[in-house]
């Protein structure tokens, strides 16, 4: 087909664009390696503890074991800092709200229901929360796990005076788990500290690919004004193809420069970008809604200047907004909100759940779906704006 051509040729003229490659390809690279040494062990100490509310109604000492022994012990306390809160509903909104990263919650009778061999411990979430907090369930999970085969241990122990056999104990240790109740927003996969240069490879790559897109406007709107472009529309060709042609050439040209910080840095960096299949949709995904922005960003522009002073203009807020700047982690809960609104907010965030939260492309279905939607938007709104003031003009 014809809108295949004109993809292609576009593609190829960036290929042999020295200056646009190093641009869109080295910079991103350089960037990263940069703020990846310059932040190298420096994150832990800059990035705020997770606020972690907690009630503990439980009248017997196993409730206060969690809150004055386990969420205290050295290498837990550096990164959480408890508030102990006085209404349960009040801390769920402040989670809810982003004004604290989690809510743990011993209900009334705790230790007697362990003793019985089953008990609940309650941890509510922030959906937004960092990666670091999410290692806060997995906290209580572990608490939960050892305080139930312990108890199980000294009853049977104390049953049998101390004659049970070991085969009996662990029977018993099958038969008996207490668990903690995961809620709002947090799971049980494992969750790492982010590597800055891991993260910064993510956050450069969405950035410049905000870049690439824009310089494709650009390439879009230096042919109308050499005239390429009416000549393509003299040829037999329709007007569709011409259009869908361009799109398809910036979406190919996103999808090979993310591609190639993905394999150099993982090559060179050792940057570990997570499950293969999910990093390949995530993407293509990706490139397709940055690939709706640059067609918006060339029906907006009326010369090529124009288009790369309005691509850079939309890219640097886009990059601030969408966490390439500051860690999405790090950043207050009005920022991490804003981001949502990004195709590169999207796009970061799951890669950062591949990187560090070791997810699949099935937790990706969300991400995934909104990319597609918003580059959809996109060529909506251009296919507009140029139907409005015409392609040529």
């Amino acid at each position: 087909m014809h809108l295949f051509t004109i993809a292609k040729k576009d593609v190829l003229l960036l290929i042999r664009d020295r200056k646009a490659l190093l641009t869109l390809v080295g910079t991103p690279l350089i960037l990263t390696f940069i703020l990846g040494m310059a932040f190298q062990g420096m994150w832990s100490a800059e990035t705020p503890p997770a606020r972690v509310l907690w009630i503990n109604e439980d009248e017997g000492e196993f409730g206060d074991i969690l809150f004055s022994d386990v969420l205290t012990m050295e290498g837990v306390r550096e990164w959480v800092r408890l508030e102990q809160a006085q209404d349960r509903q009040d801390a769920r909104e402040q989670v809810q709200r982003g004004r604290a990263t989690a809510y743990i919650e011993v209900p009334q009778g705790f230790s007697q229901s362990v003793r019985e061999g089953e008990g609940r411990i309650i941890v509510v979430g922030d959906p937004a929360s960092s990666i670091r907090a999410n290692m806060i369930p997995r906290v209580v999970q572990r608490f939960a796990t050892e305080l139930s085969s312990r108890t199980i241990i000294y009853q049977a122990l104390g049953e049998h005076q101390v004659t049970l056999p070991i085969e009996e104990i662990e029977l018993e240790l099958e038969q008996v788990e207490i668990s903690a109740r995961i809620e709002d927003g947090f799971d049980q996969r494992s969750s790492e500290v982010p590597i800055p240069m891991d993260y910064y490879a993510a956050g450069m790559g969405v950035m410049y690919l905000l870049f690439t897109v824009s310089h494709g406007a650009g390439t879009f709107l230096r042919e109308r004004e050499a005239y390429t472009l009416h000549r393509m529309y003299q040829a037999p060709l329709l007007g569709w193809e011409i259009g869908a042609g361009k799109f398809t050439g910036i979406f190919l040209t996103a999808c090979l420069q993310l591609t190639a910080v993905i394999v150099f840095s993982h090559l060179v960096y050792g940057v570990a970008w997570g499950d293969p299949l999910g990093v390949a949709a995530l993407t293509v995904t990706a490139a397709f809604g940055a690939s709706g922005i640059g067609l918006v960003i060339a029906a907006l522009s009326k010369t090529q200047s124009a288009a790369d002073a309005l691509g850079t203009a939309v890219v640097l807020p886009l990059a601030v907004l969408g966490g390439s700047m500051m860690p999405l982690f790090a950043m207050p809960p009005v920022m991490r909100t804003l981001s949502k609104l990004t195709v590169n907010g999207w796009a970061l965030e799951g890669y950062v759940r591949l990187m560090f939260e070791k997810g699949s492309i099935n937790d990706l279905l969300p991400h995934l779906g909104v990319l597609v939607g918003m580059g959809i938007g996109f060529v909506v709104l251009a296919s507009l704006l140029f139907s409005r003031r015409g392609a040529l003009s």
